[in-house]
């Protein structure tokens, strides 16, 4: 289980001592009672500057499909900080009848309230709370992506977020939400990036907001990838590359879900709808490494009895065409051939358990897949 939280250093400490080079003990303790006179797991971990204060746990050895409270203890400073209780749940292991989940996307600060993710909070049975990317966006208070009316949700920095420092405060305050902070204190969130984590249309090598007035796409990219680890609850990747973030989660025999990134790890450059390279048949969303890794869980999961195999992905699968032509190439309507692939792939190992959970419109949809729906 992944516990997360951030140390805050007051205001005094950091009048007396060099921020840069201190280093603060954080104690966890995993409990399953709200008092903790059963701690079932505890250590501590250290943070500093190098981390933006910010501490991950990946406590292990707890019981399968189990509840749980956990804490952090500061006991170092001018007195012991306690920090607020956190809930939490390790996934299912063996015979599951029934999961639930929350999906969440596209939580844009300065565009509205969050009051969405306090009414997630209050549903005590989740099993995990799903976010499928944009959980932040990149622009600045003088952005036309912004509400007029809410002049008060205010973002820090107050310009677009390129560098490291920017996306650490930015991501800082997005949790000063406090319906934000309830969601992550009361439910374990399963979560992956869309393009604003980065910046608008990103692409394995680019993005159509990145410009060379920005720095290289490379450094920036980099550190919106630092900061996203620092930042949110989501495991380091075992083979040490932080920019393959797709991973696999079993919920029993009920379900398994692939949480694939549709966005930066092998994603091809957006092309015009008019632009024939929008049908050549290499163009890839996922890379090819990617798609064999999805192809082979898909397939292990048919070997298993698995009942569903969930795919939580960013972007649109099903298609939407005017006159004939699609009319967003951001989404897999940009990248036929490799949807094609996908879908011929599950067509011939007749697995036909897979179900899309898809973020990033704005809007809700719902659909049957098929290689041609205008046929």
């Amino acid at each position: 289980m992944i516990l997360w939280t951030r140390v805050t250093i007051p205001k005094e400490v950091k009048a007396r001592l060099d921020i840069n080079t201190l280093t603060v003990k954080v104690i966890w303790q995993i409990a399953t009672d709200s008092s903790f006179s059963n701690i079932v797991s505890s250590g501590h971990v250290l943070t500093s500057q190098a981390q933006d204060f910010t501490v991950k746990v990946d406590a292990k050895g707890l019981q399968e499909n189990t509840r749980y409270v956990y804490r952090f203890i500061i006991d170092e400073l001018d007195e012991p900080i306690i920090s607020p209780t956190g809930k939490t749940k390790t996934l299912p292991e063996y015979d599951v009848s029934t999961i639930k989940l929350a999906m969440a996307s596209c939580s844009h600060f300065s565009y509205g309230y969050f009051n969405v993710y306090a009414r997630i909070a209050e549903i005590a049975d989740l099993d995990a709370v799903l976010h499928l990317g944009d959980y932040l966006y990149e622009y600045g208070n003088k952005d036309i992506y912004r509400n007029p009316f809410l002049w008060n949700r205010k973002v820090t920095p107050n310009h677009e977020m390129v560098t490291l420092s920017n996306y650490r405060q930015r991501h800082a305050c997005y949790k000063t939400d406090t319906d934000l902070q309830k969601l992550h204190q009361t439910h374990p969130m399963i979560c992956i990036w869309d393009d604003h984590e980065f910046t608008n249309d990103t692409w394995r090598e680019g993005a159509k907001n990145h410009n060379d007035g920005e720095g290289t796409w490379q450094a920036r990219s980099r550190a919106a990838i630092q900061a996203y680890y620092e930042w949110m609850p989501i495991r380091e990747p075992q083979h040490t590359n932080r920019e393959k973030a797709y991973r696999r989660f079993r919920f029993g025999n009920l379900a398994e879900l692939n949480m694939i990134d549709t966005r930066f790890i092998g994603r091809d450059q957006q092309v015009d709808v008019k632009d024939p390279a929008r049908l050549d048949e290499q163009r890839t969303l996922l890379g090819y490494e990617q798609e064999q890794w999805l192809q082979d869980n898909l397939l292990d999961g048919k070997r298993n009895g698995v009942t569903w195999q969930l795919i939580g992905q960013q972007v649109q699968m099903m298609q939407i065409q005017m006159l004939g032509k699609p009319i967003y190439t951001d989404s897999w309507d940009g990248y036929p051939a490799a949807r094609n692939r996908l879908l011929d792939f599950i067509e011939h190992n007749h697995i036909n358990n897979a179900v899309l959970l898809t973020g990033d419109v704005h809007s809700s949809w719902a659909a049957n897949i098929c290689k041609d729906p205008y046929d």
